[in-house]
């Protein structure tokens, strides 16, 4: 036989619920569409050289990769963003 789960001893207010669905609802809207390429960093192979970037796809589909390394993450998220917006014109 299942058991049931206790009854929550927290108490959310209405005003805090509400709350909470508002910040769902923008969320929701300012989600990217699923398949959308996107930019990430990454930690070179060899750590003590830098970062680099990867477009991919759902987080793991590796579009494009960027052979160049850089010492900073924002210069890496930069030329990533840059390659993206030129794949983008292209497609």
């Amino acid at each position: 036989m299942p058991s049931q789960k206790p009854a929550s001893r927290r108490h959310f207010t209405p005003a805090a619920r509400a709350l909470a669905i508002e910040a769902r609802r923008r969320k929701q809207e300012t989600a990217l569409p699923k398949g959308t390429p996107e930019v990430f960093v990454v930690r070179d192979d060899d750590p003590i050289r830098g970062y680099g970037w990867e477009i991919r796809r759902f987080g793991a589909v590796v579009l494009d990769k960027g052979l160049a390394i850089y010492s900073t993450t924002q210069a890496a998220r930069s030329a990533g963003e840059m390659a993206l917006s030129a794949r983008t014109v292209e497609a």
